[in-house]
């Protein structure tokens, strides 16, 4: 039977009210009981503040608060778009135009550290406030029961190649058909201890958060300084009784570069996911030579899924070159197609990835041209383009090749380089840019023509984009190079990237 998160929520509190569900790194714990009770009131408060059927931004930190604020606008009916406030105004402004204004839901210490709220929304919403109103049972059931499986349960936003960023449109019917089917797979019950890595605001942290909730297991929301201590977070794993994480490989190489196992390894870990960008092989080895007893699986999934699409659970003393991303999770459709549309089915041959299934994305917002070229129709199915390469394996696993646009993975965050250059492009002094990522030094580098200092633009820069989207490296050049048609040579500058 299809249910969405509330329902999830409403039995696991039912069965297991005064347990654990939240902790930030320990502290601050909450109930599933408290989880439900403060979701509710805060719920009826926005229902009655008109919210219900709207888009409600959520100000997004690792929180507890975060967590049962998005929960609250679920109960009211609503969809939320959890935003990262610490971000650019630039961005947040590009964001609420594209939501047209909505209501966004903050605390009175994120309004003072983001006054733009004010001006971006149309309505600041405080979250002590609609805490402290009761709850009105009778008006969460109706709400609850006139929320279909096909209706919007949350937008997340990732970059744009045009410089403004794109909204995945995420339903109801999506989550609950991937969280099925992700439990089930990999037996996930209440007795499992996870710990958070991913910000809110990004779909990684979907798998874990709403697992979670699901089975009934507890999630300890780690802080992001944790991890440029290496050694406390593995320490502090144990000490917390973690045994599940799904983290991007970009954290897990922290650990291994600064050859934290030689000092701690962790004794709790059972599972190991990791998801987000492709994870260095001889990292990996590390992992699974420090953890011999652990089982590590490689998900794989844009955001234009519900969660994950693809998994492969490696067998231990894996000794091939580049990790596969294996095959589909149960209900999700992948094909592998040649650029004329036709399917590539012999070994070794690579295709774009086709995903299919009730999982998928319903739509970008707002952009039915955009959303025409990526969801398409074949034989009467439905499929996203992922725009990823891939071939199979001799054991008909999938392996990830390249990207088909300049859409690259950094930091476990999904980077669309044309946004960074459209940024860049607006900067005074800056007459022509190109971005390319250098995946080696796992780095991005921008060469730009123009007068603009180097030093004044990387300020410029700074002040404009995401930390995890500020190139480390900025090259000024009298000219660009052109290929042949007069576009810019990208291979070139991708090459001279590689030398530097």
């Amino acid at each position: 039977m299809e249910c969405n998160l509330i329902d999830d929520l409403e039995r696991t509190a039912r069965r297991l009210g005064q347990k654990t569900a939240l902790t930030e790194n320990g502290e601050n714990a909450c109930t599933y009981e408290a989880l439900r009770q403060t979701a509710r009131r805060a719920g009826t408060a926005l229902a009655r503040a008109g919210v219900s059927g709207r888009t409600v931004l959520v100000a997004a930190e690792r929180s507890v608060q975060t967590v049962q604020a998005m929960f609250s606008v679920l109960y009211a009916g609503a969809a939320y778009v959890p935003l990262d406030i610490s971000g650019p105004t630039a961005r947040l402004a590009d964001i609420c135009a594209a939501l047209e204004q909505p209501p966004v839901i903050c605390t009175r210490s994120q309004l003072e550290r983001c006054d733009a709220l004010t001006r971006l929304c149309s309505r600041v919403l405080i979250w002590e406030e609609l805490t402290g109103q009761p709850e009105d049972a009778l008006l969460l059931e109706e709400l609850r029961k006139n929320t279909a499986p096909d209706q919007t349960m949350c937008v997340l936003f990732t970059s744009g190649s045009t410089g403004v960023p794109k909204g995945v449109v995420k339903t109801h019917r999506a989550m609950d058909r991937f969280e099925t089917a992700f439990v089930e797979q990999f037996s996930l019950g209440e007795d499992d201890c996870w710990g958070n890595q991913s910000p809110f605001y990004f779909d990684a942290s979907a798998k874990e958060l709403y697992s979670a909730i699901r089975t009934g297991a507890t999630l300890h929301i780690l802080p992001t300084g944790l991890f440029s201590q290496p050694l406390a977070l593995m320490r502090r794993l144990d000490e917390l009784g973690i045994d599940t994480i799904s983290w991007v490989p970009s954290a897990l190489c922290i650990i291994t570069r600064m050859d934290t196992f030689s000092a701690y390894v962790p004794k709790g870990l059972k599972r190991v996911f990791f998801v987000g960008e492709v994870f260095p092989v001889e990292h990996f080895r590390q992992w699974q030579a420090a953890l011999p007893g652990t089982v590590f699986t490689n998900l794989y999934g844009p955001t234009e899924t519900a969660g994950i699409a693809c998994w492969c659970t490696l067998p231990p003393a894996f000794a091939g070159d580049t990790l596969p991303i294996g095959g589909p999770l149960k209900g999700v459709t992948v094909e592998l197609h040649a650029p004329d549309g036709g399917l590539v089915e012999q070994p070794e041959a690579q295709g774009e990835i086709w995903l299919g299934g009730p999982t998928l994305a319903r739509e970008y917002l707002n952009d039915p041209e955009r959303t025409a070229a990526a969801f398409v129709e074949r034989e009467g199915r439905r499929f996203y383009r992922t725009g990823d390469f891939a071939r199979r394996d001799g054991e008909g696993r999938l392996v990830f090749c390249s990207r088909a646009d300049h859409q690259i993975k950094h930091m476990g965050h999904r980077i669309e380089l044309g946004e960074i250059e459209a940024r860049a492009g607006r900067c005074a002094g800056v007459d022509r840019c190109c971005c390319v990522y250098d995946a080696p030094r796992q780095r991005l580098v921008l060469f730009y023509q123009g007068s603009a200092p180097m030093k004044e633009l990387y300020v410029e820069l700074r002040r404009e984009l995401p930390r995890y989207m500020v190139p480390a490296r900025l090259v000024p050049c009298d000219a660009l190079p052109c290929n042949a048609n007069g576009k810019l040579d990208r291979t070139a500058m991708q090459r001279r990237a590689a030398d530097m």
